[in-house]
């Protein structure tokens, strides 16, 4: 939603494209479209604002096509997955100017070494290099107000498990091993959230096989 209002404070129109065609603010948006109307809200954009989760949907969604579509003045923003882009046709349009700037917060290869690395957003395509691409690392949903809304969502679904009750987002563990591409797991999974201040605070024994 924040995505959304903060542009229309500057006096931009909003067209929101989500999967089905509703939005749950849609009094935040000019318009909203589904999927099968990219082609049309595409190339009216000045700014394409990527948020969506990655999922086999939408894994690839910006390619040559998508991009062939943006105005060139267009400015491309992803602070979704880096697999939603495909990263040789963004780094093609941004190197031959296709695409006049991309502004990158979600890298396609991440140091093995947190802070110890001096590995660049992609191994294969030196984006770091290129004057019309900004690159950020992964901060883009920090915020205090994120950090605090995240933990009381953790405690809240503490609270369902131990009553006994339905969690919220349930997840399909094994969907989420897949698009990761890791391997399949066995038995219960452990899930966590780390706090900003560095504590563990354990979310729920998930078995997707128990809430179906």
């Amino acid at each position: 939603m924040e995505i959304a209002s903060r542009p229309r404070c500057l006096g931009m129109r909003i067209i929101v494209v989500t999967r089905t065609g509703r939005a749950s603010h849609p009094e935040s948006a000019d318009r909203v479209l589904s999927l099968s109307d990219l082609a049309t809200a595409v190339p009216e954009a000045d700014f394409v604002v990527l948020p969506p989760p990655l999922t086999e949907e939408d894994r690839g969604l910006v390619d040559e096509e998508f991009i062939a579509l943006m105005k060139p003045s267009a400015i491309l923003v992803n602070v979704s997955r880096s697999a939603v882009v495909d990263e040789g046709a963004l780094y093609e349009a941004l190197r031959t100017r296709r695409t006049a700037e991309a502004a990158l917060d979600a890298w396609w290869d991440y140091p093995k070494d947190r802070g110890r690395s001096r590995q660049f957003p992609s191994v294969h395509f030196d984006f770091h290099s290129l004057d019309n691409a900004v690159l950020t690392p992964h901060r883009a949903a920090y915020s205090e107000q994120a950090s605090s809304e995240q933990e009381r969502f953790a405690v809240e679904n503490v609270l369902r498990f131990l009553r006994g009750e339905t969690p919220l987002d349930i997840m399909d563990i094994h969907k989420v091993l897949a698009l990761a591409g890791l391997p399949r797991s066995r038995g219960n999974i452990h899930l966590s959230v780390i706090t900003n201040r560095a504590a563990v605070i354990p979310i729920a024994v998930c078995n997707s096989e128990r809430y179906k």
